[in-house]
């Protein structure tokens, strides 16, 4: 027994002096100080790049909404056609038979939604494009299918994407407003689509059978008078834009009223907005508005407009192609929610206004624009100056800069009795001289207190 304490004891380890025992605790304290001033300066260093949320989300501080992916509501939003059509084709009366939904978020969402499956396929499975003259455009708008408006020019890659949970279709290199996915004859259905940039119309044969899911998807929608204007009396829209849709129906739009509910006198309330925009810095105020600095500068107007200027970091970036060039899906979904979440902060609850992509660019020294306008009800709001609701630069994979344009609109419960298409047509012949021009119902935001919707050509 004697032996074996020995032999404990022989392995144990020796005793510490006082003395050393305080050396060994301040080299233990050393160590964590150095180890947390590394991940201090790590955070601080790479703000931008995305460790700060990271960082955050362990500790769990983070506002969780700022850096989940797109919500499906937000992409809902940033694709959603400003009007949709179902056509089931000549009826047995020679006459054109068509559904149609616009001026109604609800109701185009729903027609949308119930095609989004079918459309979906269509662009995945399409095959190269061929140009098609305007005559078999129209043939297309005719024929059984399906026809979306996107009021802006969609990359056709992007709608893919988001319709097909990510998978891409590498041929789909344009952006279009229009597309139509038609019954033409064959076993399967063609996708057509208006160039948004060069104006063209082009066709690709897809894999979306005619019969089974596709037929029996339009059944059930009867014709409620849709009509585009090359179809009706070309004396009364002669300088229509021939791809304006008609219902049978008159529509009178609602009054909005501007209103600005968030105080930037507040310093919660500015918090919030920069929380949004994901900045957590001490800001200044200077003669309208308010700074916020770091290696880039985020600037606040008590009337809503908000710019952003990058540093030398990278806090909002964008994912890259296997290539090295932008993603440009990415590059939408990240400025869409940014504009997103400013906006609903801004307004304290979700926005009225949905904000909804005008276009995207290249430019010619590589860098990217994206442009948003607002839209309420389906119809788009302008301002008067020309200006957008928001407008983001892109280059080496982050956002360079951005100007946001925050308003929120109330409907008022007042209605605008306006012009029918046919009597606003006659009104456009006088003014157009011969020229084609885009006949478009659409608010106008003065800077005033209200907004209502009236016809505009462009």
């Amino acid at each position: 027994m004697e032996q074996s304490k020995k032999s404990l004891s022989a392995i144990r380890p020796p005793k510490l002096s006082g003395r050393r025992r305080a050396v060994e605790l301040v080299k233990d304290l050393l160590i964590v100080l150095l180890a947390c001033s590394a991940v201090y300066l790590a955070a601080r260093s790479q703000l931008h790049t995305g460790l700060v949320p990271w960082f955050e989300r362990i500790l769990g501080t983070q506002d969780t909404q700022q850096s989940s992916p797109m919500e499906l509501s937000q992409m809902t939003d940033l694709v959603q056609p400003a009007r949709a059509a179902v056509c089931l084709g000549v009826g047995k009366n020679g006459e054109i038979s068509r559904y149609g939904a616009q001026y109604n978020d609800a109701l185009t969402q729903r027609l949308s939604s119930a095609m989004s499956g079918l459309v979906g396929e269509g662009l995945a499975s399409a095959q190269t494009p061929a140009p098609i003259s305007r005559a078999q455009w129209e043939e297309a708008l005719c024929a059984p299918g399906i026809y979306l408006d996107y009021q802006g020019a969609v990359p056709l890659s992007s709608l893919c994407q988001w319709l097909n949970e990510g998978a891409d279709n590498t041929v789909l290199t344009a952006s279009a407003r229009h597309i139509v996915l038609a019954d033409l004859g064959d076993d399967t259905a063609v996708l057509c689509y208006k160039d948004a940039v060069q104006g063209m119309y082009y066709a690709c044969k897809t894999t979306v059978s005619c019969q089974g899911y596709f037929s029996s998807s339009l059944e059930p929608y009867t014709d409620n008078g849709a009509r585009f204007a090359f179809e009706l009396d070309q004396e009364d829209y002669a300088d229509v834009g021939g791809d304006m849709m008609i219902l049978g129906t008159s529509t009178q739009p609602a009054v909005y009223q501007v209103s600005t509910p968030l105080d930037l006198n507040e310093d919660r309330s500015r918090d919030d907005l920069q929380q949004a925009l994901l900045f957590r810095t001490q800001d200044y105020q200077v003669p309208g508005m308010w700074v916020a600095r770091e290696e880039d500068t985020l600037r606040m107007s008590a009337d809503g407009r908000v710019t952003y200027e990058a540093g030398s970091g990278s806090r909002y970036s964008v994912e890259r192609d296997g290539d090295g060039s932008m993603d440009v899906t990415d590059l939408l979904e990240v400025t869409h929610r940014l504009a997103t979440d400013a906006l609903n902060v801004w307004c304290g609850v979700a926005s009225t206004a949905r904000l909804t992509l005008s276009s995207v660019t290249q430019l010619e020294d590589g860098s990217w624009q994206v442009r948003y306008h607002y839209s309420l009800n389906g119809i788009a709001l302008l301002f008067s100056d020309g200006g957008d609701a928001a407008v983001f630069e892109a280059n080496d994979g982050r956002i360079t800069g951005f100007t946001l344009r925050l308003r929120c609109y109330e409907d008022t419960g007042e209605h605008t009795p306006i012009l029918r298409e046919q009597q606003a047509a006659a009104a456009l012949d006088a003014l157009s001289q011969g020229e084609e021009l885009e006949l478009m119902l659409s608010y106008e935001d003065t800077g005033g207190d209200k907004v209502q919707a009236a016809w505009i050509a462009r």
